[in-house]
C-alpha cells in the first residue's frame, strides 16, 4: 500500500498544516452564524452552524481514517460493496450542506451494476470529501442554482466508474498534477489552487488509492469533476 506521502509528494507535516488551512474556514463560519444567531435569535443560523460543522467533522473523519490505515491502526477490509447504497447515502448526508450553498444534487446511477470491490466506509468519505470540495467551491455571489451530479456506470465490463461533477467547477488535469506535485514547500497553502477545498480531493485521493484507485479530471456533459475506476465484484449483487 502506497504511503499518504507517496500520493500527493508532501510529506506528512506539510499535509498535515495544509488540511488544517482549509478546515480553519468552515470553523470561522461556524463562528460567525453563531455570532448572529445569539444576536438576532434566530434559529436558521443555529441550523446552518450545525450543518458546516456536520461537513467539517466528515472531512476529519476521512483524514484520520487515512492516517490510521497508513500507520495500520485500522484494518481495511475490501469486499464486495453496494456503489447504489454509498452514493445514496451520501447524498441524503450532504442534502442540507448543498441546500446551504445553493446547489440541487442529482443521482445518474445505472441500474444494470451490480457490486463493487471496495470498502463502505471509504467509498463514503470519498465521494462526501469530493462533494465538500466543490460545495465549498461555489461563488456567493452567484446567485443561479448549481448542480452536484453523483454518476455511476460500468466503463467496461471490467471497471466501474463513479463520478461526482459539478456546474461551478474550474478542476483540470493539471489542477490535480499540481495538487501532487506540491512537494517540499513547508507551509504552502493549497489554496494557491483555483478549486475549492483541497482538503477534500487529497483525502479522496488517499482513500481511492487505498481501494487501487485514482482520482482523474473528467466530464460529464457541461459538468466538470473527477471520477474513478472500481472493479465489479464476480458476485452477484442482492440490490
Amino acid at each position: 500500500m502506497r504511503s499518504f506521502g507517496d500520493v500527493i509528494g508532501v510529506n506528512n507535516t506539510d499535509v498535515f498544516y495544509n488540511i488544517a488551512e482549509d478546515l480553519r474556514v468552515p470553523f470561522y463560519r461556524i463562528l460567525n452564524e453563531l455570532s448572529l444567531e445569539e444576536s438576532k435569535g434566530n434559529l436558521k443560523n443555529q441550523r446552518n452552524a450545525r450543518t458546516i460543522a456536520d461537513a467539517a467533522l466528515k472531512l476529519l473523519d476521512g483524514y484520520i481514517l487515512t492516517t490510521k490505515l497508513k500507520h495500520n491502526q485500522q484494518q481495511f477490509n475490501i469486499e464486495p460493496v453496494s456503489a447504489h447504497a454509498v452514493l445514496y447515502e451520501s447524498s441524503q448526508q450532504l442534502g442540507k450542506l448543498a441546500r446551504l450553498h445553493n446547489f440541487d444534487i442529482l443521482l445518474n446511477l445505472q441500474k444494470s451494476v451490480g457490486q463493487i470491490i471496495a470498502n463502505h466506509q471509504a467509498l463514503g468519505l470519498a465521494v462526501t470529501s469530493l462533494a465538500y470540495s466543490f460545495l465549498y467551491d461555489y461563488d456567493p455571489a452567484n446567485r443561479h442554482k448549481n448542480t452536484l451530479l453523483f454518476n455511476l456506470h460500468s466503463s467496461t465490463k471490467d471497471t466501474v466508474e463513479i463520478g461526482v461533477y459539478s456546474s461551478d467547477s474550474n478542476i483540470s488535469s493539471g489542477s490535480l498534477r499540481r495538487l501532487r506535485q506540491l512537494k517540499g514547500r513547508a507551509r504552502q497553502p493549497l489554496s494557491e489552487l483555483s478549486f475549492g477545498s483541497n482538503s477534500g480531493l487529497i483525502i479522496a485521493d488517499e482513500l481511492f488509492c487505498d481501494m487501487n484507485s485514482k482520482l482523474v479530471a473528467s466530464r460529464y456533459n457541461k459538468l466538470k469533476g473527477v471520477k474513478a475506476m472500481l472493479m465489479p465484484s464476480k458476485q452477484l449483487s442482492l440490490c
